[in-house]
């Protein structure tokens, strides 16, 4: 070197200041992670990384949001309860309906998501009259008592309606986090 100001340049050993980050005569960058970082096929290896990395994210994330199977509902059907149910009739302007208002009580440690119920109507005789499956509330809460009304097409005289019993068939996990 000439003197201690500078040093030789990495690929054409010219003299160049010693705190130079690029060749002032054939424009090499001195450091190897400057280089590294300014070559064209680093930079698309590095970009083609961060895709990929980003395209595993995504399907991970997804397989959680679409695939969620969450547990059975039949092992904990007997902890949510159907209570203080009611009947009321009442007429849109297309047809003749029939009002179910209650409530559901979850006792178990799960939040489940649009419970399926089953209402069975019954005569004076006791005689089923009309059933129907119906989505119930969308979320009814752990631990917790959740009121719903849901809105059935009335097929029969109301007479046809004295009784009704609501039950639960299925329901569907919360997602963990969701709700938590």
């Amino acid at each position: 070197m000439e003197n201690e100001t500078t040093k030789p340049c990495r690929m054409c050993c010219q003299a160049i200041p010693e705190r130079a980050r690029k060749c002032p005569h054939c424009h090499h960058l001195q450091s190897a992670t400057q280089a590294f970082f300014h070559n064209p096929g680093a930079q698309v290896l590095m970009g083609a990384g961060v895709a990929l990395l980003g395209l595993v994210l995504f399907v991970l994330v997804m397989s959680n949001v679409f695939d969620h199977k969450g547990r059975e509902f039949s092992n904990f059907k007997g902890s949510l309860k159907v209570l203080e149910t009611r009947i009321a009739f009442s007429t849109t302007r297309q047809q003749d309906v029939v009002v179910v208002v209650g409530a559901i009580e979850n006792g178990s440690d799960v939040s489940w998501t649009y419970p399926q119920m089953e209402i069975v109507f019954r005569d004076s005789d006791g005689k089923v009259t009309d059933a129907q499956q119906v989505q119930g509330p969308r979320l009814v809460l752990r631990k917790e008592r959740t009121a719903f009304s849901v809105t059935v097409a009335r097929l029969f005289p109301e007479t046809k309606y004295v009784t009704h019993e609501v039950r639960l068939l299925d329901a569907s996990e919360t997602r963990r986090g969701f709700v938590d």
